[in-house]
């Protein structure tokens, strides 16, 4: 079994610590345990813009779905966006990483990695998967007819935004895609004809440590949440 650097810490030692950990089952695993961010801008060429926290960043989520899922999220039975969002969050992490900082980048090539991510094990999109298949990569799902012909997907393509940023879960492998499907299939649909999507593209990353494969399994296997 790998052994992880781990403190038993209380909660007067943790505040005096300059470190960005998280808390699991009582104990406080230090960032070593996470993916090192040099690492991470390497593998998937990121440009570091900076570091926020969940507030920051649902902030922005809440801003670009601005009144859309307004009717959806109240009839079930949240009675705010927030609410409802961060029951996904919690089911998609367990709960664990809603206090961590999070990661800002610049994604330098985005028709070169977009594709390759994972889509997000939300139930909706399930349906556009092929048969028997449990997870799938936007290069793979965008061939189902259904979703390059979707309305918003195809009306990002005709005018896409100048600047607009994705919310992503790591394991320093691979990346899943939290927040931003329809744009991440509309930049995978382009690159896939060889047609340049213009404007920048930020991903906020929220990383997994070596000890939580099968946490970060769950953000894009679908059925498991």
């Amino acid at each position: 079994m790998a052994r992880y650097n781990v403190h038993l810490l209380g909660i007067n030692e943790l505040e005096k610590l300059d470190l960005h950990g998280f808390w699991e089952h009582g104990l406080y695993y230090e960032v070593k345990t996470l993916p090192d961010r040099l690492s991470v801008m390497a593998r998937f060429r990121l440009e570091y813009i900076g570091t926020a926290n969940w507030e920051t960043v649902l902030k922005s989520w809440e801003k670009s779905e601005q009144g859309i899922w307004d009717d959806f999220y109240k009839g079930r039975g949240f009675d705010t966006w927030t609410a409802w969002r961060m029951d996904y969050v919690r089911r998609f992490t367990g709960g664990r990483m809603i206090h961590r900082t999070i990661d800002i980048h610049r994604i330098i090539n985005p028709m070169e990695l977009v594709p390759t991510m994972w889509v997000g094990s939300f139930p909706g999109w399930r349906q556009y998967l092929p048969p028997g298949k449990m997870s799938q990569q936007f290069c793979g799902l965008v061939f189902n007819d259904a979703v390059r012909q979707n309305p918003k997907i195809v009306a990002i393509r005709k005018n896409p935004p100048k600047k607009t940023m994705l919310i992503g879960f790591t394991d320093g492998e691979c990346i899943s895609v939290l927040e931003g499907t329809h744009r991440a299939c509309a930049i995978t649909l382009s690159s896939l004809e060889g047609i340049q999507l213009g404007g920048d593209v930020f991903i906020a990353l929220i990383p997994f440590g070596k000890n939580q494969a099968l946490a970060f399994e769950r953000t894009y296997t679908f059925g498991s949440i």
